[in-house]
């Protein structure tokens, strides 16, 4: 469980879902830069062990161009609007990430793999408000696995998701406030939602996630706590989780916008 907690919520990055061409599709997102439109600069993170560290983003023209950590950054790149590649280098290691898009722009395949001969081939189907994700990750070895994703969406936010495989199914559902999401200005983030749900501690929508509350028997949990700035974007955060074997731990944000 705690394998697959990593790689639906703390994997990489992101989040936001529109379909295109349906009444369920939530309104574009006004990601112009004007004075009510932010676009986050720097997450300051203090975790559960009581480090502290930063996140710093480069974006430009409201496009991001790079995410440094303190041991590895991430590189993006863009075709036309949509976010077409993703590189990340840690040491002397190095992934890709190439994405793949219909003629609606829907992200319909995502694949990965890094400087070990890893690999995690991701293809979506659309119905309505849901999306389903085959992955198929494959080894060094030459053995594969294969895991099926369902997302249901709700006002451009994930509202509950069901993932599944030989070894069991997972089920989380989520709420969240009626204020703008801190990713929300930055383009094309939006579009690999659903395959990226999260970065950092952060679940990226239209709105902030206010819980995170693991079904199927498990205590697994992640509660959230804001404080907004006076255009309504979270400007401290607080998370508090509740692991599988009872145990909790908190970590706190403070963010930063241009």
């Amino acid at each position: 469980m705690k394998n697959l907690i990593y790689l639906l919520i703390v994997s990489g990055l992101m989040f936001t879902f529109q379909a295109c061409s349906s009444e369920n599709d939530p309104a574009p997102l006004d990601t112009d830069n004007s004075e009510t439109s932010l676009v986050l600069k720097v997450i300051n993170v203090l975790d559960s062990d009581g480090n502290e560290f930063q996140i710093k983003f480069n974006c430009q023209e409201n496009k991001l161009i790079r995410i440094e950590f303190p041991e590895k950054r991430c590189d993006f790149f863009y075709d036309g609007e949509l976010l077409s590649r993703q590189e990340e280098y840690r040491g002397d290691s190095s992934s890709i990430t190439e994405y793949e898009y219909d003629s609606n722009s829907r992200l319909m395949r995502s694949y990965w793999t890094n400087s070990n001969n890893w690999y995690v081939d991701e293809t979506i189907e659309y119905s309505g408000n849901k999306a389903t994700v085959r992955r198929i990750t494959g080894s060094p070895d030459g053995t594969t696995s294969e895991r099926v994703i369902n997302v249901w969406f709700g006002n451009g936010n994930v509202v509950a998701l069901k993932s599944y495989d030989d070894e069991g199914n997972y089920e989380f559902e989520f709420s969240y406030d009626n204020n703008p999401n801190i990713f929300s200005n930055i383009k094309g983030l939006e579009k690999i939602s659903v395959v990226q749900l999260s970065f950092q501690f952060y679940i990226i929508g239209v709105n902030n996630a206010q819980s995170m509350i693991g079904l199927n028997n498990t205590n697994y949990r992640r509660n959230y706590t804001y404080q907004y700035n006076s255009m309504g974007y979270p400007t401290n955060a607080t998370v508090r989780v509740t692991t599988e074997d009872g145990s909790e731990y908190v970590e706190s944000y403070t963010l930063e916008y241009y």
